[in-house]
């Protein structure tokens, strides 16, 4: 009974091994048939135009292309909107609202990277334009966002202002 015992252990044990070494074959054909991968990333793609950070002029690049943008603006008392196209760089002003507002730089695809902000192309991706707004407490000067208008709105107690788009020429 023991010689039976231990000769179906035996085989048993062979049978696994057997088959544990023909799935390590098979893993590794199967690894040597599969497309190489590489973990290395490629290099970023060179930014189609960049702006020093403390730059407020809008590139030359970019006027060639673009009009200016449109912002919204919200009275917060009465729930009126007016969608208001602004050219770049002259001081507008806001529809009916008292304030004024001044396009200072603009990205068509805003990014951020070593050299200040940049545009990843010329087209309208991600836009982001940065303004100053004057003309109701608190002043504004910083970058509004089409694709994320609730990250960095201009709000005040009575108005809110958001970028909806680039114009195109």
């Amino acid at each position: 009974m023991k010689k039976i015992f231990l000769i179906v252990i035996v085989v048993s044990m062979a049978a696994f091994i057997a088959g544990c070494s023909q799935n390590a074959k098979k893993d590794t054909s199967a690894a040597a048939t599969a497309p190489a991968t590489t973990t290395a990333q490629e290099p970023a793609a060179p930014a189609a135009v960049v702006a020093d950070k403390a730059s407020e002029t809008v590139l030359p690049e970019l006027t060639a292309l673009y009009a200016g943008v449109t912002l919204k603006v919200t009275n917060l008392k009465d729930n009126s909107t007016e969608e208001l196209v602004i050219p770049f760089g002259a001081d507008t002003k806001l529809g009916k609202s008292p304030l004024t507002v001044k396009v200072v730089q603009f990205m068509p695809d805003f990014v951020i990277n070593e050299g200040g902000y940049a545009s990843k192309t010329l087209e309208p991706n991600n836009v982001g334009a940065k303004v100053i707004i004057s003309g109701a407490e608190p002043a504004f000067n910083g970058w509004l966002f089409a694709s994320y208008p609730d990250i960095h709105p201009y709000e005040s107690a009575e108005f809110k202002v958001i970028l909806i788009n680039a114009v195109k020429k």
